[in-house]
């Protein structure tokens, strides 16, 4: 029952023969046409196919045979790792050089499960032991847990024998480890690969592979080498990278990208080592265990958040790889100034955590002729929340109340705690407080303390056109929606009041501050634009 069948008609003519055939081959000749050619281990299989050919007669050598033919091919090597399934395909040529169409099919491997997928339509050619497939539409699909790798060959060139040499170019689709922060990754790759099937079931490595890959980001192409090495008991991948990336094109690799981000100009260097290993030992195949180590320094970006200008944002920002998690290294980062309506300058911190928590240690800020120090907290990623409090210090009191415009002024330095909670729906303060560090003065202007025909209030407005305070504290309280409290309270005298009586103020201030600090943003647009103006007719 394993004979080889082969039905061949011949007919004589005077200078060639035509013959006509069915070929059905399985059993151990099949096994035995197989190991020669591949180097694979016995198995169970069938080819079958039919032919008709011409040769010369008298008959000079079987390299003299042109013909054409098809045939269906089925193959489950011994250990159940590799099979072929219902390949079938047309061929025409001689012996030393075969053009072939395939009608379809599939390949499979066990371990890690991984399919190739083969549409009808590709076409190729043998000559000698080299096989060339060349046209878009072949699949190959590697199922992991966080998602497929696809690739997509467009040319594979294969030399045939006991140590087959494989080259691929194609496009390659893959999700990432940390795909929570990290979109799906597509480049363009060439690859070479070395299979030793006589090692396939032994402890020795059996593929080598080295590929470059040039992953697509926008216009913009990021180099990638990667190595790849099986044995029989584990599939090992390393990649390295550097290089620097452009800006427009990151919205397109980090997932979620933030709305209000945007960034304009700056340098973003990149260097990493990643590594990852598959267990495919007795086909009980696990989830790979990735290692690796990153670097992206960040050089003068420019940009926006939710409208609001920053300039020279900087950081060394270092990761590493360990499993399924991403992890930031403690990294310094630092912001030469946001323009929020207030100029907030010089913020640092150091920032370490998970794709899912952030700590951030270390800030500091100067604001309103200042400084502030923010005590650590944690962001919560998958919540969008925070909750830290910022200790300012030495805040000048004249840069404090001209955000209200020029109609009051002051002198005096202020001091004070705020409890911040950040959260998708806004920011909000609760029960922060602000207090004078020493005495100082608050000068109402002469338009604001006009008579208003009510006694109490023109005595208030007039006390307040010259007053020295000997202390000053209020109570901040700041709504989500941008509903910002101040209650006040100021004890001082004006000299020309009442003979410079003592006189005790408590205040109760309310405003919008997203409003303030959208006019404070609109008036400072516009005056920045007057001076480009001024300063292009000058030039």
């Amino acid at each position: 029952p394993d004979a080889p069948v082969l039905d061949v008609s011949s007919t004589l003519h005077d200078a060639h023969i035509e013959l006509t055939g069915k070929l059905a081959l399985t059993g151990y000749p099949l096994a035995l046409v197989v190991r020669e050619n591949t180097g694979l281990p016995a198995g169970a299989g069938r080819v079958s196919g039919e032919f008709t050919g011409v040769m010369p007669w008298p008959p000079a050598g079987i390299d003299t045979l042109r013909g054409a033919g098809s045939f269906v091919a089925q193959w489950q090597d011994g250990e159940e790792r590799f099979a072929v399934q219902e390949v079938r395909a047309r061929m025409a040529g001689s012996a030393a050089d075969i053009a072939f169409e395939l009608e379809g099919g599939r390949l499979s491997i066990a371990a890690p499960a991984t399919t190739v997928t083969v549409p009808p339509g590709l076409k190729g050619r043998v000559q000698d032991n080299r096989i060339e497939v060349a046209g878009a539409g072949l699949l190959a699909r590697i199922a992991l847990e966080a998602g497929p790798v696809e690739l997509r060959p467009e040319r594979i060139v294969a030399t045939l024998g006991q140590v087959l040499t494989l080259q691929v170019d194609g496009e390659l689709r893959a999700p990432t480890v940390a795909s929570a922060w990290l979109g799906e990754l597509i480049g363009d790759f060439t690859s070479t690969s070395t299979l030793r099937s006589e090692a396939l079931y032994t402890a020795q490595t059996w593929l080598s592979t080295e590929i470059d890959l040039q992953l697509r980001l926008g216009e913009q192409r990021l180099p990638v080498a990667v190595s790849v090495s099986g044995s029989n008991d584990e599939l090992r991948t390393v990649a390295d990278a550097n290089g620097e990336l452009a800006l427009a094109p990151l919205a397109g690799l980090l997932q979620p990208w933030p709305d209000a981000l945007v960034l304009m100009a700056g340098d973003v260097q990149y260097t990493f080592n990643a590594a990852s290993t598959l267990n495919i030992a007795d086909d009980q195949t696990s989830e790979p265990v990735f290692t690796g180590e990153g670097r992206t320094v960040l050089t003068g970006l420019r940009g926006s958040w939710d409208g609001d200008p920053f300039t020279d944002l900087a950081g060394d920002l270092r990761l590493s790889l360990d499993g399924a998690d991403v992890v930031l290294i403690p990294s310094p980062v630092s912001i030469a100034s946001v323009d929020v309506g207030v100029a907030v300058r010089d913020i640092s911190a150091k920032l370490d955590g998970t794709t899912t928590h952030v700590a951030v240690r270390d800030g500091r800020l100067n604001v309103l002729g200042g400084s502030g120090r923010v005590e650590d907290f944690v962001y919560d990623v998958d919540a969008d929340r925070a909750a830290f409090a910022v200790q300012l210090e030495n805040l000048d009191l004249a840069e404090v109340l001209a955000l209200e415009g020029d109609k009051v002024a002051g002198t005096g330095r202020l001091t004070g705690s705020l409890p911040v909670r950040y959260s998708a729906s806004g920011v909000a303060i609760d029960s922060g407080v602000l207090s004078s560090v020493e005495g100082g003065t608050i000068h109402l202007s002469t338009d604001l303390a006009r008579a208003t025909g009510q006694p109490g209030l023109d005595f208030a407005l007039k006390a307040l056109t010259d007053f020295r305070y000997q202390s000053l504290s209020s109570q901040v309280d700041l709504a989500d929606d941008g509903d910002l409290l101040f209650a006040v309270s100021l004890l001082g005298l004006n000299p020309e009041v009442e003979d410079g009586r003592p006189i005790q103020y408590n205040l109760n201030v309310t405003e919008n501050i997203y409003a303030l600090l959208d006019s404070l943003r609109t008036q400072r647009a516009l005056t920045d634009a007057l001076e480009r103006k001024l300063n292009e007719r000058r030039n």
